[in-house]
């Protein structure tokens, strides 16, 4: 019988969540959609004109346009199921590659219904895992607070 804490490890490990997490000044850039399961969310991404591979590529290289596009796959409403938990795993790994104040700056840039999105799935990515990994990025989780469009 596994202890529960080795069975935790090990479906966050097969889950593609992360198991630490990076300081907020950013840090974790060497990955790429490869490191990711994506099989559904690729062709979900695909079908509403979304280069998902490419932006996740480019998104980790710091390329702003290239975030701002998952920003707004992640509004579309056309990932569900294991694309979206995969999605919610790219982001994640994406606010710490970026850190808080750069990832911060970025997404408080979109729209609120963006913003509210984002972090919902940024929460849903290590609220089980890492409740306190969350307290890690103060400005991106502060920005739920009440926009103006």
């Amino acid at each position: 019988m596994f202890p529960a804490k080795l069975l935790v490890i090990a479906i966050a490990g097969f889950s593609g969540l992360p198991l630490s997490v990076q300081p907020a000044s950013g840090g974790e850039c060497d990955r790429d959609a490869t490191d990711y399961l994506l099989v559904d969310a690729i062709p979900m991404a695909e079908d509403a004109g979304f280069e998902y591979e490419k932006d996740i590529h480019r998104a980790f290289s710091h390329d702003r346009e290239s975030l701002s596009r998952l920003f707004a796959l992640t509004v579309a409403g056309v990932l569900d199921g294991s694309g979206a938990d995969s999605h919610a795993s790219v982001l994640w790994d994406l606010m710490q590659c970026w850190g808080d104040d750069e990832f911060s700056r970025a997404l408080s840039q979109r729209s609120s219904e963006t913003v509210r999105r984002v972090i919902a799935q940024l929460t849903y990515a290590q609220a089980d895992l890492c409740p306190e990994c969350i307290a890690s990025f103060p400005k991106t989780f502060s920005l739920t607070r009440p926009l103006v469009d």
